[in-house]
């Protein structure tokens, strides 16, 4: 079953996201978008069976701020 799952995370983030399983439960760790990080998630959904718990510690990067707002719009 890790092995399936690792094959999923690969297929997603390129490696960057490792997956073990301690004791009955599955650790995820890397750092991805947001995106992925939904992805990582169906894909663990869609390759195990039955339910046990997740230790996510996958990072994901802050949101830039809007670059595109003007010096006229922002109150003064």
């Amino acid at each position: 079953q890790l092995k399936s799952v690792e094959d999923g995370l690969r297929a997603v983030t390129k490696g960057r996201v490792k997956a073990r399983f301690v004791g009955a439960g599955l650790v995820i760790e890397g750092a991805t978008t947001q995106a992925e990080h939904r992805k990582v998630l169906w894909e663990i959904l869609r390759r195990t069976l039955g339910r046990f718990a997740i230790d996510d510690r996958i990072e994901e990067p802050e949101p830039e701020p809007d670059a595109g707002v003007s010096g006229a719009a922002r109150p003064r």
